[in-house]
């Protein structure tokens, strides 16, 4: 996943994305060069994505998160503006939030969404994001 500052610069350290998983395991994930793991987690609990803390001024950044395979949502990647979001090893995923509905939220930098292969995949918000007419969602596998 590609991270991109905002254009209104409205980053700071508390800047973060939940992820939940659908067995028990560790969260981790590599943040612009730094990685981070959190304790166990139980099925479910949400592992906290701590880019703000890592990533201070973004222009164009990346993160990987790892255990793809056992995720079944990301919440609220709106605060971080992702430029490319690939989820195709999370074969689990049930739902993704990617866009906001809030009052003067938009993305104009998403412009791929990687997602061909998650077949559980119930929900996804891609609002307010600046090419969202553009982007090719191919589903054709979720049920």
């Amino acid at each position: 996943m590609r991270l991109n500052q905002s254009s209104t610069g409205s980053w700071n350290e508390d800047t973060t994305f939940p992820i939940s998983y659908y067995i028990d395991c560790y969260g981790s994930a590599l943040v612009g060069g730094a990685l981070f793991r959190s304790e166990r987690l139980k099925k479910g609990e949400k592992f906290i994505c701590p880019v703000g803390k890592a990533l201070a001024n973004p222009e164009d950044a990346t993160c990987y998160v790892y255990g793809a395979r056992m995720i079944q949502t990301v919440e609220d990647l709106s605060s971080v503006y992702p430029q490319y979001v690939g989820v195709n090893p999370a074969k689990k995923l049930r739902e993704i939030e990617i866009g906001s509905d809030a009052e003067g939220y938009k993305n104009p930098f998403l412009n791929q969404l990687g997602m061909k292969t998650n077949t559980m995949l119930e929900y996804i918000d891609v609002q307010n994001v600046g090419q969202a007419a553009g982007l090719a969602l191919e589903l054709e596998n979720a049920t």
